[in-house]
């Protein structure tokens, strides 16, 4: 069954800790999230209400979310609401520029429930994230230390201050490539290798658990970016991802694999795998999703369909779901409220 999201694909500053740690101030410079959204012009808030479309074409508001912008384009703060209003989480940013300084966390009852502060050097490589929980406990330290020729060690430690991992990273004379180990109770449990481009963006990357439980590889293929993913879980499957962006960064491609013990699909699971593919027009904004299951044996298309407001920004957008013995039918709405500085 199609699912949709209820909130837009705004970022989040961390994805993959230790890595964004070690390779943030190699990023390419000159975009924004307000760019990575495909947003024009000064954009200060887009708040975002989502609909389920009954059979009848009754609407049934799902949730609401805000999401706040400063000058410079990157986000400051973002709300979730439930669909009746009552607020379900917020996060908000604390910022110079494109520098966060500060995250918040709150629940939903407006209440702090976790901050995690930023230390940089004066080139803009971090130097230490802290994240305290409630009541100011601490809940998780890195410490990155900067040594010669672009090498270094993270070292990261719990609630009580103790040391629970140390990864140890070199970069190459160009400083391009970057190696590294991490190691906890004095054992080596995983090893990565990433190359980047001259312009920061990332070329090639490859992580593994030397238990195997986990593996990362990411690379460019014929003009577009391929990560994939595979890591075991906890009943003995191993699920295997992969998605595939284009030259813009869009999503173009992206699937999913449960493998079984022994190596074989398990027989009494309805859907082993699934598959999506998605079209974009020149703005960047979704056109078409078609999301496949059990290798193309039942494949649901999603249209999607578009009013904007005289910036060029959508603030209209319908999904009609075909495919799988469905006929064409409206599905889900979302209205954008946009305002601007």
């Amino acid at each position: 069954m199609q699912t949709f999201p209820t909130k837009p694909s705004i970022r989040r500053f961390l994805q993959g800790f230790i890595f964004v740690v070690t390779t943030l101030s190699t990023c390419p410079a000159g975009t924004s999230h307000r760019t990575d959204e495909h947003l024009t012009g000064q954009v200060k808030t887009v708040k975002t209400e989502s609909f389920h479309v009954a059979p009848d074409r009754q609407e049934h508001l799902e949730s609401l979310y805000e999401v706040t912008f400063n000058p410079e384009g990157y986000i400051v703060e973002e709300a979730t609401h439930g669909p009746n209003g009552a607020l379900k989480s917020r996060m908000t940013d604390e910022r110079e520029g494109d520098r966060v300084l500060s995250t918040t966390k709150w629940n939903s009852r407006n209440e702090p429930v976790e901050i995690t502060t930023y230390k940089y050097a004066p080139d803009g490589k971090v130097l230490e994230v802290t994240t305290m929980g409630e009541d100011g406990i601490l809940q998780e330290r890195v410490e990155n230390t900067l040594g010669a020729e672009g090498s270094g060690e993270l070292r990261t430690f719990g609630p009580d201050g103790t040391l629970k991992s140390i990864e140890n990273y070199r970069r190459s004379d160009d400083g391009k490539t970057t190696k590294s180990a991490t190691t906890e109770n004095g054992k080596v449990i995983s090893k990565e290798e990433s190359r980047r481009d001259r312009n920061g963006n990332i070329e090639f990357r490859d992580y593994r658990a030397l238990d195997d439980s986990k593996t990362i590889r990411e690379f460019n293929k014929k003009g577009n970016h391929v990560v994939i993913i595979s890591e075991l879980q906890q009943d003995g499957t191993r699920m295997s991802t992969a998605s595939v962006r284009n030259s813009k960064g869009l999503l173009i491609e992206n699937s999913t694999e449960t493998i079984y013990p022994k190596g074989k699909i398990h027989p009494d699971r309805e859907i082993q795998s699934t598959k999506s593919r998605r079209k974009y027009d020149r703005n960047g904004n979704e056109t078409e999703l078609i999301d496949s299951h059990n290798n193309d044996k039942c494949a649901i298309r999603v249209k999607r369909r578009y009013v904007h407001d005289p910036q060029g920004n959508w603030i209209k957008r319908e999904d009609w779901n075909e495919g799988c013995g469905m006929k064409p039918q409206l599905s889900f709405i979302q209205r954008r409220i946009i305002t601007y500085y």
